[in-house]
């Protein structure tokens, strides 16, 4: 039923188009740089599909590690105050499962759907859809660009702090203070010494900016798309709308096979709307119940 509903139609339009609008160039190149944009559904060549793939597997197996990492340090420091690293695992889980996705068929057409078929641009034609259009881009663009701003700034934050506190406590200085540790944005149980050793920090350091701008694309940037799908589901519910309101004002115009064309454009457009609606609420449903678990169990952690 679901490969019925939800797969491609055999009209997809090229989305060459759709990438001339900022924020979805945007999208797809921040989501690239992490592989979770599927790239295999819009062609290619069949050895970036295998590197894209094997690199998804490596982001895997770097959340697999530090999340064993973390425990091991958890459990060595089961008395201290450790919420920080909670809500460091916590957030690990919802962008571990976010990895899974590229590898769901259901996620992969979705996507590819919404590029080719729904989004608006492919209705911008009709003229009476223009201000609707219009209005939806503008809220796709302005969140695209708050989520952007939140994955270029937030890692700098979270990792700044950290290293702002070793400078302020002397950690890089000749004259240390006695029994002094670096401190980290995320914390890990490594059989090196990361704490006392300047190479040990450095080397946590930069790969804990590196974790960090994954994980951020992995959050900000897939809630950007999210929002962007939903933004078009309203577009496309105010365009039905507004349709038939014009159509219920001026229907004695019309002869009866136009009324019946018109009656069959609206019934057909509104069962394209229930069926990517329903489409995306599969797709989507596992990972907004996630990212919500996350939401209550890190706010209770934090309180």
């Amino acid at each position: 039923m679901y490969h019925n509903a939800c797969n491609m139609p055999s009209y997809a339009i090229p989305a060459n188009d759709l990438f001339s609008l900022k924020y979805m160039r945007r999208i797809r190149f921040l989501l690239n740089i992490i592989v979770l944009w599927p790239n295999q559904e819009f062609g290619g060549s069949r050895i970036r599909r295998l590197v894209s793939s094997l690199y998804r597997c490596v982001l895997i197996s770097f959340v697999i590690l530090n999340m064993t990492t973390t425990i091991s340090y958890l459990k060595k420091y089961v008395n201290h105050d450790l919420a920080h690293s909670y809500v460091n695992m916590m957030l690990g889980s919802v962008y571990l499962q976010r990895l899974f996705l590229p590898f769901q068929k259901k996620f992969c057409l979705i996507i590819k759907r919404f590029v080719l078929e729904f989004h608006l641009i492919h209705h911008k034609h009709k003229t009476e859809n223009t201000q609707v259009y219009d209005r939806v881009n503008r809220m796709c663009a302005v969140v695209t660009a708050i989520s952007v701003s939140h994955a270029v700034g937030l890692p700098i934050f979270y990792n700044g702090i950290p290293l702002y506190n070793n400078i302020k406590t002397g950690m890089f200085s000749k004259h240390r203070p006695i029994n002094g540790t670096f401190q980290h944005s995320v914390y890990f149980d490594l059989p090196f010494d990361q704490y006392r050793t300047i190479s040990g920090y450095l080397v946590v350091f930069i790969y804990n900016i590196y974790v960090s701008y994954n994980v951020t694309i992995g959050v900000c940037i897939y809630d950007a798309l999210v929002f962007s799908i939903v933004f078009h589901i309203w577009g496309h519910i105010n365009i039905l709308i507004g349709n038939l309101n014009q159509f219920s004002l001026s229907s004695e115009q019309f002869s009866q096979e136009d009324i019946f064309n018109k009656l069959k454009d609206f019934v057909r457009h509104h069962q394209i709307i229930k069926e990517f609606m329903a489409c995306t609420s599969d797709a989507f449903s596992t990972s907004l119940c996630c990212y919500l678990l996350f939401h209550q169990l890190s706010g209770c952690v934090l309180l």
